[in-house]
């Protein structure tokens, strides 16, 4: 999957997917809504990208390539 580079926090990048697909919903095709504290954990944050209908659609972990 490719990535871009949207900003920093601390020196630390944060990156999103380059295609939008990811945060649509797989039944409507409607926009998820993110949930950060889906996936924290001691090795890292994940975002879940949820369907308030469908429920989650996909997660994003944003420390993937650091891994």
């Amino acid at each position: 999957m490719d990535y871009n580079e949207i900003d920093s926090v601390v020196g630390v990048p944060i990156r999103v997917p380059a295609s939008e697909d990811y945060r649509r919903c797989s039944e409507r095709g409607n926009d998820c809504v993110p949930d950060p504290n889906f996936g924290s954990d001691e090795l890292g944050a994940r975002i879940a990208l949820a369907c308030p209908e469908h429920g989650i659609q996909s997660v994003v972990d944003p420390f993937e390539d650091r891994r």
